[in-house]
């Protein structure tokens, strides 16, 4: 696959809009440093709008570390993001090699290298893709076949990032993402796209009883295992889980780079996880007792569970995470 570059840092692929209601894609970089000039990151479904938010997320927790609470707040009062600070740690992440980039030979951006030996049969790249058909699945409404589709580089890596928080175990070949059964996922909007991430940023002491390795995916040395189950994890780690292990498949067409099929297995085994708990996430003990994970229900609207979202027994409490991080006006 020698030949091909896409580096996420430059290239444009994050769809956001602009504080004049501009549309646009940009890099991760630029959405970093532009951030607070940006109203939101704009997916063309919900979860690959959250899946690049978790993402960048997880980059600005492991770039500005905050060890406590007062570390975010004074990162809000900022008002933007120290661009010193970004260009040290992608100096650090790329301190082994080139870690951003999505078709490098060893360490592709949230990927895994195949080793030569187990690229015996690739998978149709629409497996990436909810609402596409692919295999036996339905083709109701879409009435292609799942080898004619193709994507760009940029829309492979958006529904990449999703993969970790979204992935469903839809056959012997795949396991669930880190919560199992997607829940409902809680970001902090704010007045613009540098608030709603910093908000929804958590503090490191906060999850001290974690681990530190694995590392985040782009700094992590090992690759990923197939099938190895995993019990204890890295918030990072959680942030940027890796139930799949996928390797793109560039091909060009018109002198354009598009991705038709990928390297696809399985990847970590996170059924029988001890130590996650989401940031993200509204945890709630049920009439039992138990302690459950707030998931979207059919025909049951969300503010339905306004009640549990906002109890003061809540594991994830946004009105009193919102007011301390908010503490310095």
């Amino acid at each position: 696959m020698s030949g091909f570059s896409f580096n996420v840092l430059d290239e444009p692929w994050i769809p956001v809009e602009t504080s004049d209601g501009e549309f646009k894609p940009l890099g991760l970089r630029d959405v970093i440093y532009d951030a607070h000039k940006l109203r939101g990151i704009l997916g063309y479904s919900p979860l690959l709008s959250y899946g690049m938010h978790r993402i960048l997320i997880a980059f600005l927790i492991d770039a500005f570390l905050p060890s406590e609470e007062k570390d975010i707040r004074n990162l809000v009062k900022k008002g933007s993001f120290d661009k010193n600070t970004v260009e040290d740690y992608i100096k650090k992440c790329n301190s082994n090699g080139e870690r951003f980039d999505l078709f490098n030979v060893n360490k592709p951006f949230l990927q895994t290298a195949f080793k030569d030996e187990e690229k015996i049969k690739p998978d149709y790249i629409t497996k990436l893709f909810e609402d596409i058909p692919s295999g036996n699945s339905h083709i109701h409404f879409n009435h292609t076949l799942e080898d004619t589709h193709f994507f760009s580089p940029a829309e492979c890596i958006q529904a990449l990032c999703s993969q970790g928080a979204y992935a469903i175990n839809f056959g012997r070949s795949a396991h669930f993402g880190i919560n199992k059964h997607p829940p409902i996922y809680f970001l902090y909007s704010g007045e613009n796209l540098f608030q709603t991430l910093t908000l929804s940023m958590v503090n490191v002491s906060d999850y001290s009883d974690f681990p530190d390795t694995p590392l985040v995916a782009w700094r992590e040395e090992t690759d990923v295992k197939e099938d190895v189950e995993m019990r204890t994890i890295s918030l990072l780690h959680g942030l940027v889980s890796m139930p799949r292990r996928i390797q793109f498949i560039p091909e060009n067409l018109n002198d354009k780079v598009i991705i038709k099929r990928m390297w696809y297995s399985k990847g970590y085994n996170y059924k029988n996880l001890a130590n996650w708990k989401d940031p993200h996430v509204v945890y709630f003990y049920d009439s039992k007792k138990e302690l459950k994970i707030l998931r979207a229900r059919e025909s049951r609207a969300v503010w339905r569970d306004l009640g549990t979202i906002l109890s003061e027994n809540a594991q994830l409490n946004p009105l009193k995470n919102i007011r301390e991080k908010l503490q310095y006006r």
